[in-house]
């Protein structure tokens, strides 16, 4: 897995988070605390087995997958691209991510092949 947070100037936000093998383990409150999220990009292009969803919790502790229901969930077909715009942003306490088969809550599947994703906050 590899991933970094990186600060740039952007009408899409300051703060720009980069996954390039997403999981279905939680990565912990990835942009900071008092963050908003301002889009979201998957990219499923190398996993054309299954449709994809990333889960967003907004929590002060780590979400359980499968059990915490998330506050937000993005759809990704099986080898496709999907972006996402959150016009006002998403303010979150401490946002927490995930990608999983399933959708719903109680989905804890890894993707079978490789996803990506993009997240952009201030």
């Amino acid at each position: 897995m590899a991933d970094y947070l990186s600060v740039q100037s952007s009408p899409l936000g300051t703060l720009k988070y980069v996954e390039s093998s997403a999981t279905a383990t939680v990565t912990q409150d990835f942009l900071g605390p008092g963050t908003t999220v301002f889009s979201v990009k998957i990219d499923c292009t190398a996993n054309t087995g299954e449709a994809v969803y990333l889960k967003v919790w907004n929590t002060a502790s780590t979400p359980s997958v499968g059990s915490d229901a998330p506050t937000l969930i993005f759809h990704c077909p099986a080898g496709g691209v999907m972006e996402y715009f959150l016009l006002d942003g998403f303010g979150a306490t401490a946002a927490h991510v995930a990608v999983v088969r399933e959708a719903g809550t109680a989905g804890t599947t890894a993707p079978s092949g490789t996803v990506a994703y993009t997240i952009m906050g201030s």
